[in-house]
């Protein structure tokens, strides 16, 4: 699924191989989910032109807490996978 229109996304379907949870890939996902919410939230969500428009103060909070949401549900994920790995149990890091 592509969010952006006449964008041709190179995988879709599964990632390719070192983008699964617990690889260098899902961490450099973490970690730009991560600083994207933080600026979102920081710097366009707290903006005053935003906050003064209920319509807009509305999608920006929406839009806030999906942010919030996947940075989370990666961060789990990749975690998992992370002690997983160092518990011996096999998986792509090891």
């Amino acid at each position: 699924m592509t969010y952006i229109s006449d964008c041709n996304f190179p995988y879709e379907g599964s990632p390719p191989p070192g983008f699964e949870p617990g690889t260098f890939g899902c961490h450099k996902a973490l970690y730009l989910a991560s600083t994207f919410r933080t600026m979102f939230e920081e710097h366009l969500a707290e903006h005053p032109a935003i906050r003064a428009n209920p319509e807009w103060d509305a999608l920006a909070t929406t839009a806030a807490k999906a942010m919030s949401d996947l940075c989370h549900s990666v961060r789990d994920a990749h975690r998992a996978a992370r002690e997983l790995s160092q518990a011996g149990k096999d998986h792509p890091l090891r």
